[in-house]
Order: structure tokens, then C-alpha cells, then sequence
């Protein structure tokens, strides 16, 4: 058991290394059996540990999870296991065995956070790994159905998220995962507007009066090779992570016409409504 632990660790380093280089946090998606988790709080990659709230996925499996707040317990019923987790300890019991995990729960948000990898492992499922879109797939085949009020459908796609990345990288002089989080969310905020085209790269290729983007148009534009800060940032603000508010423009130099609505200054990039 130890052994399978310490292989998949090692596979989760490799894949989501990005973490542990960088030292930030990675909104992840979740998916069992091709369908979207539905969860009330992001599952997220902290190091090289992605955690979730792991309700919605314990139901999902036709399992039961309780929680205990006197004791800060987690425990997860299957048929053939019981599984406890305490929040802040790194032993994990599972019926009469004791077993030690690197990854401790913990509480953010009043929510109990636990190590994905190890919920899955002992919960029956192969887990895959979808490094473009951050996204954990996971599939067990004694699920035959999921209610759909533990599902959702993204309101992106692969698509939207590679070329986001693609302009984060190019329109961000710095390596400042803040000023590349305030730029996603730049585009984001347009393709909600209705004065702007209602997707990602129609937002990125507008011309409207003048060219909106002046880098996507350049001929070495679509073999841009995103940095994993870019991509990072990307998939952060698609998962809604927003610094920058309704933020819809940006410039290197201050809008004298637009000074009533500045937002706020990153790294020398001015951020307006």
C-alpha cells in the first residue's frame, strides 16, 4: 500500500510539478467518469498535493462521509472500508490499519480539505492526468450513474484555455503570476461583456476601430509556447480567481482619458474598467 502511495506521489510531482517550483496554488478540475465534480469550494494543487472538499465526490461514488467537529474528523463509509482522516494529522485509519500520509487535512473556508490522490486510491478509482487543462480524471466502473446536482458543465474549454494562455505570455513582460492573473481576467471580463465578442479568441483576434491585442496578430502568435506561470494564471481566472475585479482594459502607460477608472497598477500595467 505504502509502495502504491509513494509511486503515485511521484507521478502527481511530475505532472503538477509547477506548484512546487513556483511555490502557488492551482485551481484543479475534477472529473469521474468524463463527467465535471461539482464542488462549493476549488479543489486546488498546493505543492505536489492537489486537495478537494470531498463531499460532492464521496456522493458521486454512492458512498457516505460524516464529519466530526469536536473531533476534526472526516470519515468516509464504503461497504468494505472506513476511512478517517483528522484534520491536521498526517495518519490516516482505514478499519484496523493505521497508516501514515504525508499530506494532512486541514480547514479553509470552514470547508475540510483532503489529499485527492489518497481519497481516490482508497476509494476504488484510477486516476489519469489531463496536463493541458489541469483537470484530474477519474474513473471506477461500478458507477453507473451520477445525479446531476453533484455535475457541471465548464463554462470554458480546452480550447479557451490555450489561448489565454498563449496571450497572458505574450502581453506580460514580467514572470508576476499577479500581473498575469489581472490579464486573463481582462479577457474573461470582456467575453462577459456584451460589448465584446462572447468568446476568448474572438475577444484576443477583435479589431474594433483599432486592434485590441496588437501581439495575436503578429505571424509567430499561434506557436507561442505558453510558460507554466501563463498557464497557471489562465486556468486560475477560468476557475474564478479575480484580482482585478470588471476590470476591461489594460496598458503599459496610464489612459489620461480614462483616470476616473483606474483600478489599480500591477508591475507598471494599469488596469482599467
Amino acid at each position: 500500500m505504502k509502495k502504491k502511495l509513494v509511486v503515485l506521489g511521484i507521478v502527481f510531482l511530475l505532472f503538477f510539478g509547477i506548484s512546487a517550483s513556483f511555490g502557488v496554488e492551482v485551481r484543479v478540475s475534477l472529473k469521474l467518469n468524463d463527467q465535471y465534480i461539482e464542488s462549493d469550494e476549488p479543489n486546488i494543487l498546493i505543492t505536489d498535493t492537489t486537495y478537494l472538499v470531498a463531499r460532492s465526490l464521496v456522493n458521486a461514488l454512492s458512498y457516505t462521509i460524516e464529519w466530526n467537529g469536536e473531533e476534526r474528523k472526516v470519515t468516509i463509509l464504503t461497504d468494505e472500508k472506513e476511512i478517517e482522516f483528522v484534520v491536521d494529522e498526517n495518519l490516516l485509519y482505514v478499519n484496523d490499519e493505521i497508516i501514515e500520509i504525508d499530506q494532512k487535512p486541514f480547514i479553509r473556508n470552514g470547508r475540510t480539505y483532503l489529499p485527492l490522490r489518497i481519497v481516490a486510491e482508497h476509494l476504488g478509482c484510477t486516476i489519469e492526468f489531463n496536463q493541458d487543462m489541469y483537470t484530474v480524471n477519474l474513473s471506477k466502473e461500478t458507477v453507473e450513474e451520477i445525479p446531476e446536482e453533484l455535475t457541471y458543465t465548464p463554462s470554458y474549454t480546452e480550447e479557451d484555455l490555450k489561448w489565454l494562455s498563449k496571450i497572458v505570455e505574450v502581453e506580460s513582460s514580467h514572470n508576476d503570476l499577479e500581473m498575469m492573473l489581472a490579464i486573463a481576467n481582462v479577457v474573461n471580463n470582456r467575453v462577459e461583456d456584451e460589448r465584446f465578442p462572447s468568446t476568448v479568441k474572438d475577444v484576443i483576434f477583435e479589431i474594433n476601430t483599432h486592434v485590441q491585442f496588437p501581439p495575436a496578430h503578429k505571424d509567430s502568435f499561434p506557436t507561442v509556447e505558453p510558460s507554466l506561470y501563463s498557464k497557471i494564471a489562465s486556468k486560475n481566472a477560468l476557475e474564478g480567481k479575480n484580482n482585478i475585479g470588471n476590470a476591461l482594459f489594460f496598458n503599459n502607460q496610464p489612459f489620461k482619458s480614462k483616470s476616473d477608472d483606474l483600478i489599480e497598477i500591477i508591475n507598471g500595467e494599469y488596469f482599467y474598467e
